[in-house]
């Protein structure tokens, strides 16, 4: 916890010296059923700094997660293009739940955005080889007559291993929207989506078992602070998850 307290002064610091700074952060309460038959609980919380100068063109980032370094980036801008290199997590598409989802990893990469485009190069080992490219992937974002899109493919030079994905989202009013992502990585999987007011019910799978986790989560705001929960329910093992989180930003 003291390191807790200490990255926050640490961002503290950098947002009031950088131009267009932000720090973020979350706390997720998640309890489940352990090996012994018990329900236990398992915190996680976060904290991330981005900070920028659109007259330099530069930005950075560096995330925590429980007193670790958990995510670092530095880029530039040039010609429009966003390019940047560190641990900045996957580009691959992610559903709302996604547990039956595709989700392949990728280590510290060089990324490079533009105009909703985006492809990365995963470095097998960063710290003695920049030459030793492990995986690539790239990544597509559009509207499209009011539905909006993601598309996204992995490739893994070493183990030959790929995974595509694709997820859609359609506001059918301003109360009420779907949505839906298919992936496919050694099996089809699915995730089913449904949101109103607030609340997100959904269901997921694969081709092998088609449905394996049903549930809904509650999204709200409340003085600056983000709060949701979450329940899913396992069809096989016949099990209930809950999660309770608060995020915030400054």
């Amino acid at each position: 916890m003291n390191k807790l307290l200490l990255s926050v002064a640490f961002l503290a610091m950098l947002a009031g010296t950088a131009i267009a700074a932000e720090i973020g952060g979350s706390i997720e309460l998640e309890v489940e059923k352990n090996v012994a038959d018990n329900y236990g609980a398992a915190l996680t919380y976060n904290l991330k700094y981005t900070g920028g100068s659109e007259e330099l063109g530069a930005s950075a980032s560096i995330g925590f997660e429980n007193d670790a370094i958990d995510s670092w980036s530095l880029g530039v801008n040039l010609m429009g293009a966003g390019i940047s290199v560190g641990d900045q997590g996957s580009l691959f598409i992610e559903g709302y739940d996604g547990a039956t989802l595709a989700d392949p990893s990728i280590a510290e990469s060089l990324r490079v955005n533009y105009s909703g485009a985006s492809v990365a190069l995963g470095f097998g080992d960063f710290e003695n080889d920049l030459t030793d490219i492990e995986s690539v992937q790239a990544a597509y974002e559009m509207a499209v007559a009011g539905v909006d899109l993601a598309a996204a493919v992995d490739y893994n030079l070493d183990s030959e291993d790929y995974a595509v994905g694709v997820l859609a989202n359609y506001a059918m009013s301003d109360k009420l929207s779907v949505g839906g992502a298919v992936t496919y990585s050694n099996i089809l999987a699915y995730e089913a989506t449904v949101s109103t007011l607030g609340v997100t019910g959904y269901i997921n799978g694969d081709e092998d078992d088609f449905a394996q986790n049903v549930g809904a989560g509650y999204e709200t705001k409340l003085n600056g602070l983000a709060l949701n929960a979450k329940v899913n329910y396992n069809l096989d093992s016949e099990e209930i998850a809950p999660t309770l989180g608060v995020s915030f930003k400054f």
